[in-house]
């Protein structure tokens, strides 16, 4: 805890080009930065410290040498390898922080502690997010998380008919249901995407890559102006 607030996880591995970067790359990485830090000071408005983790983080779990041997597994989705490979790492990590987690890209217009105190006490496991870019989850929900995603790799035959894509978020749907349950959608502490209904007075919103009008910070920075004026008028 920090000055009496909760802590939340959120996962972010810099991104270093060496000084090849061509003008996209730079562009790309300012954005990035620029969203982690709008992220970090919207969520320490409303009670939370946010605590950084990557992966030194994802290395530490115990189960890092197994995962990281995956890249014929990574390669299965529609996903670029990378991508999904990272997306698995950061399961990892946030499980070694044993913290609630929300994603960098997860914009707080109002979501508290005692908001999510509810779910902590009843020990429900929640994914507030239809993406997954949030969870009120502890060290155990972690466990039975990643164990499910041992399960389906060793188990793959029986899960590929039932099953689009290898992903972590459609691998969740289907092993752990329940966790997105918790809280219904129409729920305004549920994280809405960015464009989808009712993102517009979430608590929570998530602006998600290939939905965000980029760059992604600037959309950002525009909703908080908005919100304001909406608020002080």
């Amino acid at each position: 805890m920090s000055n009496g607030s909760r802590e939340i996880a959120t996962f972010f591995e810099d991104i270093e080009f060496g000084g090849n970067e061509n003008l996209r790359q730079r562009e790309y990485r300012r954005d990035i930065l620029r969203t982690l830090e709008l992220h970090r000071e919207s969520f320490a408005a409303h009670g939370w410290c946010v605590v950084q983790v990557g992966m030194e983080a994802a290395r530490s779990h115990p189960l890092f040498p197994w995962f990281d041997g995956l890249d014929w597994f990574y390669a299965l989705s529609v996903n670029p390898p990378r991508y999904t490979r990272i997306c698995y790492m950061r399961w990892l990590a946030y499980a070694a922080s044993g913290l609630p987690f929300a994603d960098l890209d997860v914009i707080n217009f109002g979501f508290t502690p005692d908001d999510a105190s509810p779910f902590f006490e009843a020990q429900l496991p929640s994914l507030i997010s239809a993406a997954n870019a949030m969870g009120l989850l502890t060290a155990d929900h972690y466990t039975q998380i990643i164990d499910s995603f041992r399960h389906i790799v060793e188990h793959l035959d029986e899960y590929r008919h039932r099953i689009d894509d290898i992903n972590d978020m459609t691998l969740l749907r289907h092993v752990r249901p329940e966790y997105n349950s918790a809280i219904p959608y129409a729920d305004d502490r549920f994280v809405k995407d960015y464009s989808n209904p009712g993102w517009e007075t979430a608590r929570l919103v998530h602006f998600a890559h290939g939905l965000t009008p980029m760059p992604r910070s600037q959309t950002i920075e525009a909703e908080m102006c908005a919100r304001d004026a909406r608020r002080n008028s």
